[in-house]
């Protein structure tokens, strides 16, 4: 009789098969809706002039109140998933962020925008956790630096997919506005079905001692995956559920918040830099002289340019060598270099200028990747969602911050100066941040990582055992 193993083995060895498909088609799913939303909600501030007589600084401010609801989004995905499961919150998430993209197109007062907007950011913050730490969940150890990093061209294919909208509808970023809403709105209603040939995942049922669920998803695993060979007895977890304050605690324990504070960090500083160049080039591809195309057509190659940054990530996690903290580090000095070349726009040599923002666009979209993958790889089962819902919720801090430093760099000194200035600081800060990660997460099974003690020697660690754990001691 086959002995129990614990569930990452019985994981890796069913392989990844037609059900991992399903699952990153679904998550997937998610991330090109997010992509598709956001690059809308950045996009039509600009056509809001003429029917709210908007300013800048309130375009600013409701693009920054979008940001604000998926924070508060991030926050509630992790206690909810832990609660219900990651599949349920997921669903959610596309329901909720289909009904408010549709009353997003039939407002008829700016307030009203303002929050349905905010519920809008909030029905994409609640999925986006649950999305990450779910397709972790269920992917075999040494696919999942790649299979995650496809979730990130689906996103690109989202603002490909809005910046197609623009071209149609609002060329020169004014125009009818609810057409590019309803358009937003598509792929989230496209994907729900998807959701309902899938299960929840396997550590949460585990984790919540569901054993007859688990039981019943391992076996459509293995036959979706014609793996009648392995055995899928696993073993009793040693980790139990706990609440939502204890699991934000563990947060903060000794084991783990430096690569929580770190992470989150540079979650913040990868969030500053995506989204706000999303918005602030919206802005000043539309108001410059002399570029050499349209502003549509600017913002559907910088969506595409996004592709670059995640075949090199891609690329990267193929890597036999090289890990996740060394990927982060390149990916904030390579953003430092083209956020200090971005500073040629402001003389108007778009010579130099449109490489910039093609490569700091691309550069970031894979940094933004490896952030989450990260997190999630380096917490117990027990604090995963909250942790990741943490981290993301800090990271829309920074999309929360960047719109309105924009807006008030332009509004103070009518220049995109001050803006990218701050990204250059930030990229320099999240270079350090990723230098002083002491937990190396490439192809170590789920749940097993080494976690993080104080290192008092500069010798490196090594792994020792507690509870099923391992646990970083001096080496």
């Amino acid at each position: 009789m086959p002995s129990a193993r614990p569930l990452g083995e019985v994981i890796d060895d069913l392989g990844v098969g037609s059900y991992q498909v399903l699952v990153v088609m679904f998550c997937s799913g998610l991330m090109l809706a997010d992509g598709a939303m956001m690059l809308m909600i950045s996009s039509i501030v600009g056509a809001l002039d003429q029917e709210f007589q908007a300013g800048e600084i309130t375009r600013g401010v409701l693009v920054s109140m979008s940001f604000g609801g998926m924070l508060v989004g991030n926050l509630m995905s992790g206690p909810l998933s832990s609660r219900h499961g990651r599949w349920w919150v997921c669903m959610a998430s596309t329901l909720l962020l289909s009904f408010f993209g549709l009353v997003c197109s039939i407002v008829k007062t700016f307030p009203q925008l303002f929050v349905v907007q905010i519920c809008l950011g909030l029905a994409i913050g609640v999925g986006g956790p649950a999305s990450v730490t779910f397709l972790t969940e269920v992917t075999p150890t040494k696919q999942r630096g790649v299979i995650s990093n496809s979730t990130g061209f689906a996103f690109m294919l989202g603002e490909v997919w809005t910046a197609a909208g623009l071209l149609l509808f609002m060329p020169d970023m004014k125009g009818p506005w609810r057409l590019l809403c309803i358009w937003g709105v598509l792929p989230a209603l496209l994907v729900t079905p998807i959701g309902l040939l899938i299960h929840e995942s396997p550590s949460w049922l585990q984790l919540r001692q569901r054993q007859q669920e688990l039981r019943s998803v391992l076996v459509k695993i293995q036959y979706l995956h014609r793996k009648s060979e392995v055995s899928i007895l696993v073993q009793p977890s040693s980790f139990s559920a706990i609440s939502s304050c204890g699991a934000f605690k563990s947060l903060m324990h000794f084991q783990h918040y430096r690569t929580v504070t770190l992470s989150s960090s540079l979650a913040f500083i990868t969030n500053y830099l995506f989204y706000g160049t999303t918005f602030a080039f919206t802005q000043i591809f539309a108001e410059v002289d002399g570029d050499w195309t349209s502003p549509a057509m600017e913002m559907l190659i910088i969506a595409m340019a996004e592709f670059a940054g995640l075949m090199l990530a891609w690329l990267l996690l193929l890597h036999p060598t090289m890990g996740r903290i060394g990927m982060l580090r390149l990916f904030n000095c390579l953003s430092f270099l083209f956020s200090a070349a971005l500073v040629s726009v402001l003389l108007r040599n778009f010579l130099v200028a449109d490489p910039a923002a093609y490569g700091l666009k691309a550069v970031v979209s894979g940094m933004f990747t490896i952030v989450y993958l990260y997190i999630s790889e380096a917490l117990p089962v027990e604090i995963r969602a909250v942790g990741v819902g943490f981290c993301m919720s800090v990271g829309r801090c920074g999309a929360v911050a960047a719109p309105a430093v924009f807006s008030i760099g332009q509004h103070v000194m009518g220049s995109a100066s001050p803006f990218i200035t701050s990204m250059m600081v930030l990229s320099a800060l999240g270079f350090l941040a990723a230098s002083h990660l002491v937990v190396e997460t490439r192809d170590k099974p789920l749940d097993t990582p080494c976690l993080e003690m104080s290192i008092r020697s500069g010798q490196g660690t090594r792994c020792a055992p507690v509870r099923g754990r391992a646990l970083s001691v001096d080496a």
